[in-house]
């Protein structure tokens, strides 16, 4: 039996990676799923998870990256209020709970602590 050995430098891995990431970034994270990446870029669910493998890191790892860099975004933005709801959806979550669970262990203190600290946001519904 022969076995067909893919060796990937470097340079394709992190490629991969980048590719990866530009689909992710560009997606709607509520919908997102490895079986649809995998489909717009033309290749298997497992070739995805191969390649972040060998790129160090996993599909779940890549779109928590996203949604903290996207929350992060949104955060950041001095005097605006963002209304709950959009950074829901725009973190990719469908309800309320996820995102307030997923905003805790990204930031360290919940939503309503985070928001209570910067009283511009003190009259932002939600939280």
């Amino acid at each position: 039996m022969v076995f067909k050995v893919n060796r990937r430098t470097e340079t394709q891995i992190a490629a991969d990676l980048r590719i990866i990431r530009e689909y992710i970034r560009g997606s709607d994270l509520s919908v997102l799923t490895l079986r649809g990446c995998a489909q717009a870029l033309g290749v298997s669910s497992n070739t995805i998870i191969n390649r972040l493998t060998r790129a160090g890191t996993s599909w779940r790892a890549c779109k928590d990256s996203e949604r903290r860099w996207r929350l992060d975004g949104l955060m950041g933005r001095p005097g605006r209020r963002i209304p709950i709801g959009v950074m829901v959806t725009e973190c990719g979550f469908m309800e309320l709970g996820s995102f307030y669970r997923y905003f805790k262990a990204a930031k360290g203190e919940s939503f309503s602590e985070w928001k209570a600290a910067r009283p511009i946001l003190a009259n932002q519904s939600g939280g």
